[in-house]
């Protein structure tokens, strides 16, 4: 055993005897997120709010703005309907997007509000979302629940239901609860079953999203074959 392997050892054992706080003697990753930072052990744990890295920019009363910006799904539609499609020079297949959409998953997610709506317009000629029998023609979108207001700021404070850690909290969860309901308890395996197809995790019956995979966030469901 090296030198530098030994001091890390004994290092490690002085510090958790010599200290009263939770977290080192413990010294394993709380399901949580809390206590990675000593000093500080709730930054990082799921539930806290999100950093706010630029100035917020809410109307009156935290309402939304960018009434003079360009429509969402005109801008969607614009960049992703360019052509011809051209191949990742670095021979990239449509796995690292679906990897990086994971990564998200995995790190940030805000609860929406479905008491508070923000539609997107659609035009009726929407190659996708075109309902014609529907004279308001919308993508339905609901803006994220929060916590509490910063009246000084005008700010709403959003909550992060995730962890910032790369550790699949989106999947697992977040608590002893919600990782028991994702395993089998069987060899150490997850809830599975078996379909014509192949083995997959098992999926929600009845209720609004009846056949999703029954994950304990359903937005994983964005990225099923991840």
């Amino acid at each position: 055993m090296s030198s530098l392997l030994l001091l890390f050892i004994f290092t490690r054992i002085s510090v958790a005897l010599n200290s009263t706080t939770q977290w080192l003697i413990t010294d394993i990753q709380s399901m949580d997120g809390s206590g990675n930072n000593l000093e500080h052990p709730l930054w990082g744990a799921a539930g806290q709010p999100y950093l706010r890295i630029t100035p917020v920019q809410y109307g009156p009363n935290q309402s939304p703005t960018g009434a003079n910006r360009p429509n969402a799904r005109n801008v969607s539609n614009t960049l992703f309907g360019q052509k011809p499609f051209l191949q990742n020079t670095y021979g990239i297949s449509d796995f690292a997007p679906a990897w990086g959409v994971m990564l998200h998953l995995d790190l940030t997610f805000a609860a929406t509000n479905s008491s508070d709506p923000f539609p997107i317009p659609v035009s009726s000629s929407d190659p996708v979302f075109n309902f014609p029998n529907n004279p308001e023609n919308f993508i339905p979108v609901f803006r994220a629940g929060h916590v509490g207001v910063d009246v000084e700021s005008n700010m709403r404070v959003i909550p992060n239901a995730f962890t910032p850690y790369i550790d699949c909290s989106g999947l697992y969860g977040n608590s002893i609860a919600d990782m028991n309901n994702m395993r089998s308890f069987i060899g150490g395996k997850l809830k599975s079953v078996n379909s014509p197809m192949g083995e997959f995790p098992p999926r929600v019956v009845g209720g609004p999203y009846n056949g999703y995979f029954a994950f304990n966030i359903p937005n994983i469901n964005m990225m099923p074959r991840v």
